[in-house]
């Protein structure tokens, strides 16, 4: 069977995220022999990212540097293949001509996405359209759609940009902030989807902190009261205490209670707040929470049957 590949625009748009949900669901009716291109930038991260994420499962196999010194391993087979595959055109062209394959192209709604996908020319299975802000829906269905439809281009689909697949895991704000567990390092793997700023409370505490899920509380080191209402609530995963500074002994014995780290980082609620602004550009997609959530997304918005088609058909056949 030919091999799908998962070309970009541009890096760090969203492929790993991709080829790992879409493995992932078409290993529930085959086996699936999974690539990333080894001279594509960062892919030795990707490998491992996707390693992690779909290392158990048995229907998946991780073939490592893939396309090495334009070397193929053996992918004509029964399994279904799919290739991470760089933002270089010409490098995923070559690919698609040796091994008879087609490609997905992601990209975001600002690209120039016709004129990149007119280069693919017929090796060009579709078009899919990833980190969707709400106000661009209504210009992709009546405008983007339209205009693909008219140069005959496939659009597969559109995936939505979601907090769950930007959040850091508290291990990850840590050593980014370059602070120190006061604690037990409670909730280290757990992910974050947002940040509150623990400074002048004026509702009670803990409905502050309990405004949104999963949040990591900013909270300077010399205020026990308001260190003491993140605890108080189960929403709260992570507090990170700013100048340096270490909380007083009731408020360890409160962290400890709730199995919540106390964390202490360099710099005030200010400087810390604008560092973390930085953060999104070092987080991966390595979590089995954003992989179920992906997976998720794909299902629901992207043409699956589509792709299966033509992992099961060559373009040339």
């Amino acid at each position: 069977m030919p091999p799908i590949i998962i070309a970009s625009t541009k890096p760090r748009i969203g492929k790993t995220a991709f080829v790992a949900s879409l493995s992932k669901i078409l290993s529930a009716s085959a086996n699936i022999k999974i690539g990333v291109m080894s001279n594509k930038e960062n892919s030795n991260i990707d490998y491992e990212n996707l390693k992690k994420l779909l290392s158990r499962n048995k229907k998946c196999e991780l073939l490592k540097d893939f396309y090495k010194n334009k070397k193929l391993p053996s992918i004509s087979n029964k399994n279904k293949s799919i290739i991470e595959g760089p933002d270089d055109i010409k490098t995923n062209l070559d690919l698609a001509e040796e091994t008879d394959g087609m490609i997905i192209l992601i990209a975001n709604y600002s690209d120039q996405i016709i004129k990149i996908s007119k280069l693919y020319k017929d090796r060009l299975l579709g078009v899919i359209v990833n980190n969707v802000s709400k106000h661009r829906v209504w210009n992709i269905q009546n405008e983007l759609v339209p205009r693909l439809s008219k140069d005959k281009i496939n659009f597969l689909g559109w995936i939505p940009d979601d907090r769950v697949l930007l959040a850091p895991r508290v291990n990850e704000v840590v050593s980014f902030l370059e602070g120190e567990y006061l604690t037990e390092e409670y909730n280290k793997e757990k992910l974050l989807d947002n940040f509150l700023i623990g400074g002048l409370v004026l509702d009670w505490g803990p409905t502050y902190f309990s405004i949104h899920e999963k949040s990591g509380v900013i909270i300077r080191g010399d205020r026990p009261d308001v260190q003491l209402a993140a605890l108080h609530t189960e929403k709260t995963k992570a507090v990170f205490l700013t100048k340096g500074m270490k909380p007083v002994e009731y408020v360890y014995y409160e962290a400890d209670q709730s199995k919540i780290p106390l964390i202490t980082v360099p710099g005030n609620t200010h400087d810390v707040a604008e560092k973390l602004e930085d953060l999104q550009q070092n987080i991966e997609f390595n979590h089995k929470e954003k992989l179920d959530h992906m997976v998720n997304l794909v299902e629901k918005n992207i043409s699956i049957e589509l792709i299966v088609k033509a992992l099961e058909t060559t373009p040339t056949g």
